[in-house]
């Protein structure tokens, strides 16, 4: 199978347009992981996914993070028809023309009055449903103690990924074959590293002041 180079992205909150993509390759995916909008407006939703039909890409991957309110709202099969220019996952599975299986989950663990925010234990819940075998994952946050660091007020680090989404990938996920895991939600976070061959990406363009600063990451699959 002919790699696979996937453009990461995650958190443009209606920056898009801004946004310096590479240029697109033949069998390249656009990945983005949540927080398209700030507010969570429908005419956010739609000037994403018009902007999505202007980047050349063969294949875009797009899903749903905290700020994207008018999502949950709508649901997963209307979201998923209101997006003409990416497909849309919410806890479903979509296999590349490459042959990558990716699996979607906007879920992230609570944290204020946002959208598809659960408690640890029902994020369990979810993890387990993705299914073992895939390819790419992408989730809106990280997993505990992976590219999760927030500096605090009084200068202290705190992490804030889910820590039962650490455990479905190092104890179930990885084991079956994930190759990546692609994110954003913690701005101060935004890197990449690989860990027992598992390529984490936090994409997150915007920085903690919400200025557009990252460039997008691309891996190779």
């Amino acid at each position: 199978m002919k790699p696979t180079i996937i453009t990461c992205i995650s958190d443009t909150h209606g920056s898009q347009w801004e946004v310096d993509l590479p240029p697109p390759t033949e069998n390249g995916i656009l990945i983005h992981a949540g927080d398209w909008g700030s507010w969570g407006s429908f005419q956010e939703m739609i000037d994403f996914d018009t902007w999505l039909g202007t980047t050349g890409y063969p294949e875009t991957v797009i899903i749903s993070g905290n700020h994207d309110k008018i999502a949950e709202q709508q649901g997963y099969q209307l979201a998923k028809q209101m997006f003409s220019n990416a497909i849309y996952l919410e806890n479903d599975l979509y296999i590349s023309n490459s042959g990558l299986k990716i699996y979607g989950t906007p879920f992230t663990e609570t944290y204020g009055n946002w959208s598809f925010m659960r408690s640890e234990e029902d994020l369990d819940k979810i993890w387990a449903k993705v299914p073992e075998g895939i390819d790419v994952l992408i989730v809106h946050g990280p997993c505990f103690g992976i590219l999760d660091e927030v500096k605090l007020r009084n200068g202290k680090i705190e992490n804030t990924g889910s820590v039962t989404l650490r455990k479905h990938i190092f104890e179930r996920l990885g084991p079956a074959g994930l190759k990546a895991v692609i994110f954003g939600h913690i701005h101060q976070s935004y890197n990449q590293k690989t860990i027992d061959g598992i390529q984490f990406v936090n994409a997150a363009l915007l920085d903690e002041d919400y200025v557009l600063t990252n460039k997008p990451i691309q891996i190779c699959i």
